[in-house]
């Protein structure tokens, strides 16, 4: 989204303050399925700390596709597995509720 459109929606979801980088589409000049963003995000948190591995959660193949191109692993948010594999995209995990993240294990190599 826009600048202005993340900054209201954040703040509305009262998560304005949770977020250590916010990149838009104005921060990058090609939008997803590009993984511009997805590398400026990376780029902005690996000068902060040691990044070990990503994770692009979407509900678009267009979100899988960036994440392929940047390296990162993707996790499909209510999303059929038909429509990923048919635009060769093999999500790293599926879930349907965001509390389902939680219970992830989330590791460097890949698992």
């Amino acid at each position: 989204n826009s600048r202005s459109g993340a900054s209201l929606a954040l703040a509305a979801a009262g998560l304005a303050h949770a977020a250590e980088t916010v990149v838009t589409r104005d921060d990058v000049p090609t939008m997803k399925p590009a993984s511009d963003g997805v590398v400026e995000a990376l780029r902005r948190l690996a000068g902060r700390q040691e990044l070990r591995a990503a994770y692009v959660i979407g509900d678009s193949w267009i979100d899988g596709a960036a994440a392929r191109g940047a390296g990162a692993r993707f996790i499909a948010y209510r999303r059929g597995a038909e429509e990923l594999l048919a635009r060769g995209l093999r999500p790293w995990r599926m879930i349907n509720h965001l509390a389902e993240l939680l219970g992830l294990e989330f590791a460097a190599d890949g698992a």
